[in-house]
């Protein structure tokens, strides 16, 4: 459940570049860190994040470090509620704009410049809105208001996102990513 939420939401907003570009987005490609902040209604999905990360603790050392640098090499960690992800933003990606398909999803710009991007999506049950403020062309944070099935139940999560340049060299993810 954790893991869908957050492949949604890093397709939908965690790219801004990727969104068809009115106004040029101000970003410089490379390779990219965010840091998600999941907030539920109910608290359920921070108490799945706390579960998934015991889990992890309980590990014999092997495994956990196994689990780690898988997560690691897929430019993935989760501590302290905080999901960070590493991505790689290239020239062509972020002057090609479109944003990046997610089957069964629909989006709307809602307003874009070089200063602010937000955005209307639905992606099956779940749908949301979001909203990306560009700082300089090294960083940006944003925040998604989301409806989302946890559980089996129809739920509201708030997903705040900062998004720093880490630098030109995208080498530290595996290749694909």
């Amino acid at each position: 459940m954790i893991m869908k939420i957050f492949a949604m939401v890093a397709t939908l907003l965690a790219l801004p570049a990727m969104v068809v570009a009115a106004d040029p987005i101000p970003l410089k490609p490379g390779l990219w860190e965010q840091m998600l902040t999941m907030k539920s209604e109910s608290g359920r999905v921070e108490a799945a994040l706390e579960q998934m990360q015991q889990q992890l603790r309980d590990l014999p050392p092997d495994q956990r470090r196994m689990m780690e640098d898988m997560m690691a090499n897929q430019g993935i960690s989760i501590d302290a509620g905080v999901s960070t992800v590493q991505i790689c933003l290239t020239r062509e990606e972020i002057d090609a704009g479109g944003l990046a398909e997610q089957e069964g999803c629909e989006q709307e710009v809602l307003e874009q410049n070089s200063e602010r991007l937000r955005l209307r999506f639905v992606c099956g049950e779940e749908s949301g809105e979001g909203e990306v403020i560009f700082h300089s062309p090294e960083s940006y944070s944003g925040t998604t208001k989301l409806t989302t099935s946890v559980e089996g139940r129809m739920e509201e999560m708030t997903i705040d996102q900062k998004g720093k340049r880490l630098g030109s060299d995208c080498s530290a993810l595996a290749p694909g990513e």
